[in-house]
């Protein structure tokens, strides 16, 4: 019984250690540079087909 208790327990411990390590290098940051970049290339795109300006004070 201990040592399936062992082998659980480092078992999860190892995991989270990975885990922690994909945020570390960040594997998450990727999903957001997209849409970052997505919201350039739209941003880009609306300003370039737009024919009159953004705001009232641009004349």
């Amino acid at each position: 019984m201990l040592s399936m208790v062992l082998l659980w327990s480092s078992t999860i411990v190892l995991v989270l250690f990975s885990l922690l390590g994909l945020l570390s290098i960040g594997l998450f940051y990727f999903p957001a540079a997209l849409a970052l970049m997505a919201a350039a290339l739209f941003g880009s795109i609306g300003v370039a087909g737009s024919r009159g300006p953004d705001t009232a004070t641009e004349a």
